[in-house]
């Protein structure tokens, strides 16, 4: 689930250097872009070039989109009037492959009331692993038989373990064979993915000094092995987005996402720090630039702060909803002010009587 603890990474910049890539704290998207040219980029054809256009242009007529994961009713989700909708790809509450949307379910969600198209992605995390999901095995709740990829629990969301993202086993689970996750979600007929946790890379650089450049080769391998079978698949990455200071990243996605851009880094409705959200903007700004949409997600209830918000990041060309931290419920971008609401800090972890998607986290250390 996308709701984790806002983690300050330093900004990083890949350099070549005698043949060796070294990881290194601060750099500037222009300086990692002249060292992105070197020899071992791969070549985009034109019709790389031609369907990425094609993508990006359906991705940016976006004007609105709603985010909701835990689903029990698809009814508000058919009645939306979103251009984009970002959901999970099964039913809360028990996610084991019997209860995924299937095609019909999907194809539907594709069509509004009056006829009009919109695009579906599919919530995909690909940095953590979640007990309640189809690929769980239960003896992975001990440790002794659990795999080696899987890392302690996440603090601020029972059930989910932060993985060692670039184990041939974790990246073969998601994007490798008919039965992966990447192809449940394709088979069910998704538009594209939604990519959240990447940002999960800053989490390993003691035990993984190349964990950023693994990350930006997996997400090379997602696209790739997506639009094999479908070359108009969409990707959108949430978070993450020190990663698009890298044009190889830029090249691979049609799409970004950001999680309280503006308000809630501590998890409540205050205003983050100028210099926090500054180095944010200097990242989706230059992805914007590059022809990417940019969605934005503030988990606000006061009504006055969130149409402040709502016209600021309308200025830098971003795509706005305000959600619900859950995510239990449809998000409404708000074009117009909203009734007042009362303000509600979110929890900075979300307790085990609210867990209702597996069961209480089960592999403790």
């Amino acid at each position: 689930m996308p709701m984790t603890s806002v983690r300050r990474t330093k900004l990083a910049a890949l350099i070549w250097f005698t043949g060796v890539w070294f990881v290194m704290a601060a750099g500037t998207p222009s300086a990692v872009d002249a060292q992105s040219r070197s020899p071992t980029s791969t070549a985009r054809t034109k019709d790389d070039i031609r369907l990425a256009s094609a993508r990006r242009t359906r991705l940016g007529a976006a004007k609105s989109w709603g985010y909701q994961l835990r689903i029990t009713d698809l009814a508000p989700l058919y009645a939306s009037d979103h251009d984009v909708l970002v959901i999970d790809h099964g039913l809360a509450a028990r996610r084991d492959g019997k209860l995924l949307f299937d095609t019909a379910e999907i194809e539907r969600l594709k069509i509004r009331a009056d006829g009009r198209r919109r695009v579906v992605l599919s919530y995909l995390s690909i940095g953590e692993a979640e007990q309640y999901r189809f690929y769980w095995q239960g003896a992975w709740c001990n440790r002794k038989s659990a795999p080696a990829w899987i890392g302690a629990v996440n603090p601020n969301w029972p059930g989910n373990y932060p993985v060692r993202f670039w184990d041939p086993e974790w990246q073969n689970l998601i994007l490798s064979g008919p039965d992966s996750y990447l192809a449940k979600i394709q088979s069910q007929g998704f538009d594209g993915l939604y990519l959240d946790r990447a940002d999960v890379w800053s989490e390993w650089t003691q035990e993984r000094p190349n964990a950023e450049r693994d990350m930006i080769a997996f997400l090379g391998r997602i696209a790739s092995a997506a639009r094999t079978r479908d070359p108009g698949f969409l990707v959108v990455m949430q978070n993450a987005e020190e990663l698009l200071a890298h044009r190889s990243v830029r090249s691979v996605l049609d799409g970004v996402a950001k999680e309280d851009l503006l308000h809630g880094i501590n998890f409540t409705e205050a205003a983050n720090d100028a210099d926090t959200v500054a180095g944010a903007l200097t990242y989706l700004k230059r992805a914007r630039a590059d022809g990417l949409a940019v969605f934005a997600v503030e988990y606000l209830a006061d009504s006055i702060l969130a149409e402040a918000a709502r016209r600021r990041l309308s200025g830098y060309g971003f795509i706005p909803v305000f959600a619900p931290r859950l995510l239990d419920s449809l998000s409404v971008p708000w074009s117009t002010p909203p009734a007042a609401a009362a303000v509600t800090p979110a929890p900075s972890a979300v307790s085990r009587s609210e867990w209702g998607e597996g069961g209480p986290t089960c592999l403790l250390d």
